[in-house]
């Protein structure tokens, strides 16, 4: 993927590339990684985001169903009383730490 400030430049740098190495130019991209790609082209702007990535992690994790909370672990709310004792799965619980790893510093502002 090329990003350049002005389009004759990209083309350059595309065709230095091309006679170098065999590649193929597949033109504006909308996704890469995981990650939706919009360009506003008037405000010269590019936005990242995730949220097709974020909508597999929750499905992944059975997640999809729960409501956000203002702080990562709330004690005064109803369900939230024992339950804390039992051992995790390690392997799942670094799965999902590295899920969201990746969500917050894929796109980040």
């Amino acid at each position: 993927m090329l990003i350049a400030g002005v389009l004759g430049e990209v083309k350059l740098v595309g065709d230095k590339l091309k006679s170098k190495y065999e590649m193929v130019d597949l033109g504006t991209q909308s996704h890469f990684l995981g990650m939706v790609i919009s360009m506003d082209m008037n405000a010269h702007t590019i936005s990242l985001t995730q949220e097709g990535y974020i909508d597999q992690v929750l499905e992944r994790y059975g997640m999809v169903s729960c409501k956000p909370v203002g702080t990562p672990m709330e004690r005064d709310k109803p369900g939230m009383e024992g339950g804390g004792d039992k051992p995790c799965d390690h392997t799942l619980y670094l799965q999902l730490i590295g899920s969201l790893g990746w969500i917050a510093m894929g796109t980040w502002s």
